[in-house]
């Protein structure tokens, strides 16, 4: 870098990639290179050498948090985008390594997951798969009997999935009440499988040895 005078982490990520980036360059231009970072070094002060060292170690440390993505994952876990916060987005951390361990396992049908906060459970979302969360109220009838009435209070899977479920003249409507009480549901769309919501997903902490 021209000047050393800006924090930790921008100098040494600058310095981390000028090493890095040595499959487009020639053997002069990496000896070029290393005498330009030991310039670099040996215009540092002790103080700022501390530093260096400190940065390195810290960023080394965050990368060993995280599991190492296996080839063929469908999804970029959320510490490899530029918009990580691990704060922010700790939820999102749970849920990738879920997924990788999964993978890791031998589950491969997956395309993504979801974690539900009030449970903390991981879902894999699958093209052919819906979770469907059931509810029911009590209605009278003409006769005066009072009756259960089951519905579907709340669906989750793969948005061109759901898509391709949902009556556009009545999107808050999966399956009449005929079709429950009967079970028609579960062969009206032949090639979806439906899940109830509550009886799956991963807990973190029977999947993760360190959660």
């Amino acid at each position: 870098p021209d000047t050393l005078s800006v924090s930790a982490t921008d100098w040494v990520s600058e310095l981390e990639a000028s090493l890095s980036d040595t499959d487009s360059t020639t053997e002069s231009d990496s000896i070029q290179i290393d005498q330009e970072l030991e310039a670099q070094l040996a215009a540092l002060s002790d103080e700022e050498l501390t530093a260096l060292a400190e940065a390195l170690e810290q960023d080394e440390a965050e990368s060993s948090k995280y599991p190492a993505v296996p080839e063929g994952f469908p999804t970029t876990p959320v510490w490899l985008e530029d918009y990580f916060d691990k704060d922010f987005h700790a939820s999102h951390v749970v849920t990738d390594r879920v997924l990788i361990e999964l993978w890791n396992q031998g589950e491969r049908d997956f395309v993504g997951g979801v974690r539900d906060e009030s449970t903390g459970k991981v879902y894999p979302t699958y093209p052919n798969i819906v979770y469907i969360t059931w509810n029911s109220y009590v209605r009278e009838t003409s006769d005066g009997e009072s009756i259960e009435v089951p519905y579907v209070q709340s669906w989750e899977g793969v948005s061109e999935t759901i898509e391709s479920i949902i009556d556009p003249d009545q999107p808050h409507l999966l399956f009449t009440e005929d079709e429950i009480r009967s079970g028609a549901y579960k062969t009206k769309f032949p090639d979806i499988k439906f899940v109830d919501f509550n009886d799956a997903g991963y807990d973190p902490a029977t999947i993760l040895d360190d959660y």
